[in-house]
């Protein structure tokens, strides 16, 4: 086994090599690790540490909150394990496999949480009962851990001839390749054209359809169901707000989904389905566009704390709750420092009559 690098003859490239495109990409990878990783840590805290706020629901965005935060670790975690120098040997190969497929199982999770929790949400509206009770249980644990074990194997199987971006060569910051290629008895261009469709179908496509129709006929009932037995207007206007939020938070959800993801699922199904390449062995971009595309489809791990923020009261409570005592304890430390050093002046002129006196005694 071999790692197909900058040298292969079927890497796509843009102009002229420029580092400050690498730089650049670097710092947007950087950024995005750094705030998935403290904005879901943030997000399982409010959930964990507040009875109230344990719902079904919460619970389910804690187990997407964590697949983020995973994915977050996943970014800088590739800079070491797909290094130059540790990909050609079969050892690192395999690191660095597993480390890119831990990435994408991540994306997995997200994705099938977002359906879970779709789901979740049309059984509680459509099979309720007169007095409030769903009639269809929803056991929160057995659908974390049935994401978690789709995602892990569903990725596994898919985990050979995997594109990677192999960073800190000898000529380029970041580049990409091929690691895992299988010739015989497998053939890598059928198993790369496997892996893409499922990737598109199962991590995009699929999960798009369903949480589309699923919102859209929540949506439909929520708007059209009326209010009833309301004596105070102002209450039912509140509601009413109360409602088109939350049908807006189910929008902005499924439009930054597909906002982050179409663009790089367009692209491979063009590549390789569409307008295929005649030889896919050994085949990765190498161009700037793709390079964007790639970030904003990982990206995607921090949207979801921004998205809560704005749209759920109880969750921007509690940010604004850990920002301000974050805030104050800053200042505590701040003013002390300060006051530390200009202290002694003002002591020594109000202890000059206490030290006078004492000298009188």
């Amino acid at each position: 086994m071999n790692v197909s690098n900058a040298k292969d003859e079927h890497l796509e490239v843009g102009r002229a090599y420029n580092p400050v495109r690498d730089v650049i990409l670097l710092f947007l990878y950087s950024c995005t690790a750094l705030f998935a990783i403290i904005a879901n840590t943030l997000l399982c805290k409010i959930v964990m540490n507040n009875k109230r706020m344990q719902t079904k629901t919460n619970l389910l965005i804690v187990s997407m909150a964590v697949s983020d935060i995973l994915a977050g670790i996943a970014i800088p975690g590739q800079w070491l394990f797909c290094s130059h120098a540790l990909l050609f040997s079969t050892a690192g190969q395999i690191l660095c496999g597993i480390f890119k497929s831990l990435q994408i199982v991540t994306y997995f999770l997200s994705t099938l949480t977002m359906v879970t929790i779709a789901i979740h949400r049309y059984l509680g509206i459509f099979h309720r009962s007169e007095v409030g009770i769903v009639r269809i249980r929803f056991h929160v644990k057995a659908a974390v851990i049935s994401t978690w074990v789709i995602a892990v194997v569903f990725v596994a199987m898919t985990a050979v001839s995997i594109k990677i971006f192999q960073y800190f060569t000898p000529k380029e910051i970041i580049t990409c390749g091929v690691i895992l290629e299988f010739t015989e008895p497998f053939d890598s261009k059928v198993v790369r054209k496997t892996r893409v469709a499922s990737v598109l179908l199962g991590q995009f496509l699929v999960p798009l359809l369903i949480t589309a129709l699923l919102y859209a006929r929540i949506g439909f009932v929520v708007f059209r169901r009326q209010i009833i037995g309301e004596s105070s207007e102002t209450r039912s206007k509140r509601l009413s707000e109360s409602k088109k939020k939350t049908i807006l938070m189910l929008i902005v959800v499924l439009v930054v989904f597909t906002i982050c993801w179409l663009p790089v699922h367009t692209h491979h199904f063009v590549n390789f389905f569409w307008k295929p390449k005649k030889k896919l062995k050994g085949y990765c971009n190498n161009t700037t566009s793709y390079f964007i595309m790639y970030w904003l489809s990982i990206s995607s791990c921090c949207y979801n704390p921004i998205i809560y923020y704005i749209f759920d009261d109880r969750f921007r409570s509690a940010f604004q709750n850990i920002f301000r005592i974050t805030t104050q304890r800053m200042r505590k430390t701040t003013p002390s420092v300060k006051l530390s050093d200009t202290a002694p002046s003002h002591k020594s002129e109000s202890s000059k009559p206490s030290e006078t006196s004492e000298s009188n005694v």
